[in-house]
């Protein structure tokens, strides 16, 4: 009632003036929303570990997880006794040899990095054979088995999150792991060797062996440089149109207030920025019909639309708006997750211009 009594008010005025009645109003403006909020960045990026338990480890400065991979579990040795009383072995006895995968291909997030070395500790346990056993362990191109020194017990208890500040068994048992490429396979194999004196006996129980990995979230760019890309869906609804536009059977658009938007600037504010100075790609489309790059200053992602920018949005043509999020990195230069890596604001400021026909 009110909208309509003042309507009313602005044509008498004019009117009475003698002033030629406007066909149409315009409004422009500049309003801004600012609201709270809380996203774990660095929760997105725990889908680079295969299948594994991921233990949070708690008190880190740089984001890292325990990964905690099942070698063999309960593994039945009672066929492989090579004889009945004690005595050395007199041939080798392979307990166990099998391939296990600790890491994801990286190149749907993570295209160009490398990770920097980890350290592992393996642990087996179970039956008195494991004692007198071997662990060889060897990489993808590798053609010999590396023997390695390992916790010969049960892991230690460790809970749903992890309150140390490295790999919880003795540290000798440490193993450096290369990954170059971000895929991790490691051939294992458990053995006894000729010259050791075993007891038919022990074959009756079985034997368990995991691995223990220090996995910080940190990455080299490579020689030609590398690109991080934020999962679609991690910052906004990643299976439909931004402005919520809709488009029936008949080409009819529903909802397609960006028109009336001439200027767009997001703002998430960070509590730590690890993508300082470097550029982002902020895109959409197969051919990437739309595109804005911004360099990343202080504790913000910065994106701003402007006009030009506002009309490829609104063109049909290029209908869904979804936006994919890249940031570039140089070649040699670190990606480091930050232990507390999360949004603590968002900022909207749209600027607008309505007509309204009479």
């Amino acid at each position: 009632m009110r909208k309509s009594i003042a309507l009313f008010s602005l044509v008498f005025v004019i009117s009475s003036c003698g002033l030629e009645i406007p066909t149409a109003v315009e409004v422009r403006g500049n309003p801004n929303v600012k609201f709270s909020a809380k996203r774990d960045f660095g929760e997105i990026f725990s889908s680079l570990f295969n299948d594994a338990d991921l233990i949070p480890c708690t008190n880190t400065q740089i984001k890292t997880v325990l990964i905690r991979k099942e070698i063999c579990s309960n593994l039945d040795i009672s066929s492989m006794a090579p004889f009945s009383g004690s005595g050395p072995a007199g041939s080798d006895i392979e307990l166990y040899q099998n391939t296990i995968n600790l890491f994801l291909d990286m190149d749907d997030i993570l295209q160009g990095f490398s990770v920097k070395p980890v350290i592992a500790q393996l642990f087996i346990y179970g039956s008195e054979i494991v004692s007198v056993a071997s662990i060889g362990i060897k990489q993808d191109g590798e053609s010999t088995y590396s023997y390695i020194n390992p916790n010969r017990q049960m892991i230690p208890s460790i809970g749903s999150v992890y309150t140390g500040t490295s790999l919880p068994g003795d540290v000798s048992t440490n193993i450096i792991l290369p990954i170059d490429t971000g895929d991790l396979n490691i051939d294992v194999l458990i053995q006894v060797t000729s010259e050791k004196v075993i007891n038919s006996d022990w074959f009756n129980n079985t034997v368990n062996a995991l691995i223990l990995v220090w996995a910080p979230f940190e990455f080299i760019a490579g020689d030609s440089g590398a690109v991080l890309e934020i999962p679609r869906g991690s910052l906004f609804p990643g299976d439909r149109d931004l402005f919520g536009r809709t488009i029936d059977e008949n080409s009819i658009v529903y909802g397609n207030f960006g028109n009336y938007i001439n200027k767009l600037e997001l703002e998430i504010v960070l509590n730590n920025n690890p993508f300082q100075d470097r550029e982002m790609v902020f895109w959409s489309g197969s051919a990437r019909q739309v595109q804005t790059n911004n360099v990343l200053k202080g504790n913000k992602f910065n994106l701003l639309f402007d006009e030009e920018t506002m009309v490829k949005i609104n063109d049909l043509d290029n209908y869904p708006f979804i936006p994919n999020f890249e940031i570039l990195f140089n070649p040699g230069e670190t990606l480091s997750f930050p232990h507390d890596f999360r949004a603590t604001e968002f900022f909207f400021k749209a600027g607008i211009n309505i007509r309204v026909g009479f």
